[in-house]
């Protein structure tokens, strides 16, 4: 199958070059890379990697548009120019095997089921008991998430694509289809949640069509540039939260599950403002969950 990747990036030229090289040497070179660049003048590298990719036969479109504002806007905006089967959505500080696009071509390929797909991450940060127990505890009805306990699971004797109900964004392969179906909510304004509320939505076009590949292999550096400070983030998180409730109550369990992470997120800034003799943190919860309790949804974000 035929592959366009989007890596959308704002002022991070380090982490993209890096990208672009383990794109270059994939055994299955893709037919089509989207730069959706929202970087400051002096960050943007297009010269530099069309000259790099001068002497491979792949479509190369370098979109610098700072007037898109963050990642969801970013990959519905490429919607526009991805042409082939399947496009594939990655993160610009990430690290693909040279293998990566050949075993997600041959799961896609030979598996029908399969509408949307993450690899593995390779460098995923370890869990201990407790920590898995605390997730799945305070995880349940709309935000109930598996990757991390389906990844656990695998094994080299069953390298089968394995069924989960959230897809990772940052490193997401679909069908160009899906998007005929299920576009990105650029109205509600989503971030760090953005890929469970869109898996929320594909779970309900496309039942039991999100997979883990697990030949698939890749490395994540999360990159300390342009992250959210921890009273932003707190504050963007329980909004984000809400909202996703309030898109899919009709789901939920009567608002248990929405009780319950915001409850188990509470707990955790109390804690930290704790050991942290700062109530900064607090008063960003609390403005959060203000801004999300009075937001109304905004009903043609799909």
């Amino acid at each position: 199958m035929r592959f366009s990747i989007v890596i959308p990036t704002k002022n991070r030229p380090k982490e993209l070059r890096k990208i672009f090289a383990s794109l270059l040497i994939q055994s299955k070179l893709p037919e089509q890379i989207i730069i959706i660049d929202q970087s400051s003048q002096d960050k943007i590298i297009k010269n530099e990697l069309k000259t790099v990719l001068k002497n491979k036969k792949v479509e190369f479109n370098y979109l610098c548009n700072d007037k898109i504002k963050g990642l969801v806007e970013a990959k519905f905006y490429s919607l526009n120019y991805c042409k082939y089967e399947i496009i594939s959505f990655f993160d610009d500080d990430i690290v693909l095997q040279p293998d990566y696009l050949e075993k997600v071509d041959f799961a896609f390929e030979n598996n029908p089921k399969i509408v949307g797909a993450n690899g593995i991450i390779l460098n995923m940060p370890k869990k201990n008991f407790l920590q898995r127990l605390f997730f799945k505890i305070t995880h349940k009805g709309i935000f109930s998430d598996n990757r991390y306990e389906v990844v656990n699971s695998i094994n080299k004797n069953n390298l089968e694509p394995h069924l989960v109900n959230t897809l990772s964004g940052g490193l997401s392969s679909w069908r160009k289809d899906v998007f005929k179906e299920v576009s990105f909510d650029i109205k509600n304004h989503f971030h760090s949640y953005e890929d469970k509320e869109f898996s929320i939505r594909i779970n309900k076009k496309f039942p039991n069509g999100m997979y883990i590949i697990p030949d698939a292999k890749l490395k994540h550096f999360h990159s300390e540039i342009n992250r959210k400070a921890v009273f932003k983030l707190t504050k963007m998180n329980v909004f984000e939260i809400i909202v996703i409730y309030k898109k899919n109550r009709e789901i939920s369990y009567f608002g248990l599950d929405l009780m319950l992470l915001l409850f188990s997120l509470m707990a955790k800034v109390f804690l930290r403002s704790i050991l942290n003799f700062n109530i900064g943190e607090i008063k960003s919860f609390i403005l959060g969950f203000k801004d999300g309790f009075n937001y109304k949804i905004k009903a043609d974000g799909r």
